[in-house]
C-alpha cells in the first residue's frame, strides 16, 4: 500500500510518466492496495501498472483515481491523464484496460464514462477461482456512495467504481478485499494499520 495519496501537480507541458510493474513468482501472492491517485487541475501524466503472473501466482490490487481536488472545489478542467492496467499470466493477457481523459472534456460527462463523477477505480482479483458464494457477496457489498460494480470473468475478477469521494471508493474495495483475500490468499484480511493513520 502507500502512506498517502499520489499527487500529480499542473504542468507547463511535460508529461509525467509512472510505469509500476509486478512479476509474481509461482506460488506467490502480491496485493496492491495504494491510496487513491489525484490529479490536480492541468496534470498531464501517463500512468501503467503492469502485472505478471506465474501459472498458480494470485494478485489482488485496485487503482483510485481522482480528478481535481475536490475537496476545495477544484475541477480537473484542463490536463490530460492517460492511464493503462495490465495483467498477464504468461504470454496470455487476461485483462487490459486504458483510458485517455482530457480535463474538461465533454467526455467526462458524457453518462457512458464518468457522467460527470470525479473519482473511479478499478479493482482486479486473479488467481484462485473465485466461487459462486464469494462472487454473491462480493455483489452484495455496495459503496456509501456512487455506484459499484462486480463482474467475474474467467480467469479474473473485476469491480469498478465511479463516484464523488475517493474514501468511498477506497472503503468499498477494501470490504470486497476483505471478501476476497480468504479465497484467494487461505488468509483472513487485517487491514494495513498504515490505512489509520
Amino acid at each position: 500500500t502507500t502512506p498517502g495519496a499520489a499527487k500529480w501537480h499542473r504542468s507547463a507541458g511535460a508529461v509525467a510518466r509512472s510505469d509500476t510493474r509486478r512479476r509474481v513468482a509461482a506460488g506467490a501472492l502480491v496485493e496492491w492496495l495504494p491510496q487513491e491517485t489525484m490529479l490536480f487541475d492541468g496534470a498531464r501524466a501517463t500512468i501503467r501498472l503492469g502485472v505478471e503472473l506465474a501459472e498458480d501466482a494470485r494478485f489482488i490490487g485496485w487503482d483510485v483515481t481522482q480528478l481535481g481536488r475536490t475537496a476545495s472545489g477544484e475541477r480537473f478542467a484542463s490536463g490530460r491523464v492517460q492511464q493503462t492496467l495490465e495483467l498477464f499470466r504468461g504470454d496470455a493477457m487476461l485483462w487490459c484496460e486504458r483510458a485517455v481523459l482530457d480535463g474538461g472534456s465533454r467526455a467526462l460527462q458524457a453518462g457512458a464514462i464518468l457522467a460527470g463523477a470525479p473519482v473511479f477505480g478499478t479493482m482486479i482479483a486473479a488467481g484462485a477461482a473465485v466461487d459462486d458464494g464469494v462472487l454473491a457477496a462480493c455483489r452484495a457489498a455496495s459503496p456509501a456512495s456512487g455506484v459499484g460494480a462486480v463482474t467475474r470473468l474467467p480467469q479474473v475478477l473485476v469491480a469498478r467504481y465511479r463516484g464523488h469521494a475517493s474514501a468511498a471508493a477506497h472503503a468499498w474495495f477494501a470490504a470486497l478485499w476483505s471478501l476476497l483475500r480468504p479465497a484467494l490468499a487461505g488468509r483472513p484480511a487485517i487491514p494495513p494499520r498504515i490505512w489509520t493513520t
